[in-house]
């Protein structure tokens, strides 16, 4: 039997990106009858791949491949990852429901067999999935090594910004250093424990470091250690306002707005027109006027625009993953709500073309402020 696998890359993968198995026999797969029977797991907790799949797939072989047989599961497996994973209120955090094991079998049947295989099973090896992505120029199986699960090359804050958070990949991280404090990693091999977090205003401030210019100290298993710097700007006179969106590694960030505020309300409403003298006390009518139009089905969206304050070029790429991640949160109030970016294009500023870089976005907040329509 020669039954291959073409799988995935051991490190963690981004799930809203192509998840693409290729299985070849080269003994079997021009036979009678031939069919490839991939089994697909996804599940949480321990790495033990369960005992029972949650889709079965029959795929021919593909003449015009050689005889191969591919599938791409992503969709399958963000059905079951939460977006919605984090618990706030913690200095540290964890990815709970945000990530998921993924393996995948692989058997050969033909007709001679019959119902018993004639090749495998072969099983591929066990990645972690999140809600992220890769980008299409890194090829189709694009893997994350890094220890921290970040594009930021520094942390900008005010003493206004109210949440943010920096995350990583527990295997390689022995503990973060934050001013006199220090974190370890919570223990446990288990998909809901794969990737920590710290949020980073809790942390900087039980390290005696809140608004003040310092760094936060990965130390890797493997030696040495991943510094970033954390920089405090002045609040401006509009406020600061912080923002979490998911990044492209498929965990929360955050973002500190420290310019211009412009919250409004879009109204939609309808009416009709009913009879002057229908039914009512005309003395009591006069006296404020006959309500001939009346409104009716009235709902109303909240939007904002929200400007950033000068920012270094290395934060563009970073910003436009804010742009065209699925899941955003504006803080408001002590509360967290769901919003959407409205923006469909961002233009790639750079300090050689301008020399200040400043971006205004357009968002609106996921569910109405007045709703007469459940659905």
């Amino acid at each position: 039997m020669a039954l291959t696998f073409t799988e995935q890359p051991s490190g963690i993968l981004g799930a809203n990106s192509p998840l693409i198995y290729q299985a070849y026999d080269s003994t079997f797969s021009t036979t009678a009858g031939f069919r490839y029977e991939f089994e697909i797991f996804v599940w949480s907790g321990t790495n033990t791949i369960p005992a029972t799949a949650q889709w079965k797939f029959i795929k021919l072989p593909d003449v015009f491949a050689g005889n191969r047989a591919y599938i791409d599961i992503h969709r399958l497996v963000t059905e079951y990852i939460n977006k919605n994973y984090l618990a706030f209120g913690s200095a540290t955090a964890t990815i709970s429901t945000g990530a998921y094991w993924v393996a995948v079998k692989i058997r050969g049947y033909n007709t001679a067999g019959g119902t018993t295989p004639v090749s495998g099973p072969t099983t591929s090896n066990i990645v972690i999935c999140t809600r992220g992505y890769s980008y299409s120029i890194q090829g189709i199986n694009a893997e994350v090594t890094k220890p921290v699960l970040t594009d930021r090359d520094k942390v900008m804050l005010t003493t206004e910004s109210s949440i943010d958070y920096l995350w990583y990949n527990k295997d390689l991280v022995s503990s973060i250093n934050v001013g006199s404090a220090t974190y370890t990693p919570t223990a446990g091999a288990t998909s809901l424990l794969k990737i920590q977090g710290i949020e980073l205003k809790q942390a900087l401030t039980a390290g005696g470091v809140w608004g003040v210019n310092s760094q936060i100290t990965f130390n890797l298993v493997a030696g040495g250690n991943f510094k970033m710097p954390v920089e405090f700007d002045c609040p401006s006179r509009y406020g600061s306002y912080s923002m979490l969106f998911l990044n492209r590694y498929g965990v929360y960030e955050g973002m500190t707005f420290n310019a211009v505020y412009s919250p409004s309300w879009a109204i939609t409403r309808e009416n009709y027109q009913t009879a002057l003298l229908v039914g009512s006390n005309l003395d009591l009518a006069w006296s404020y006027g006959m309500r001939q139009t009346n409104i009716f089905n009235l709902q109303s969206k909240k939007t904002m625009v929200i400007n950033t304050d000068w920012i270094p070029e290395s934060y563009v790429d970073y910003l436009s993953q804010m742009v065209m991640s699925e899941a955003v949160l504006f803080a408001e109030g002590g509360n967290y709500y769901a919003v959407n970016v409205l923006d469909s294009q961002m233009e790639q500023k750079r300090a050689t073309n301008i020399k200040l870089i400043q971006y205004a976005f357009n968002l609106e907040y996921s569910q109405p402020y007045i709703n007469k329509i459940v659905r």
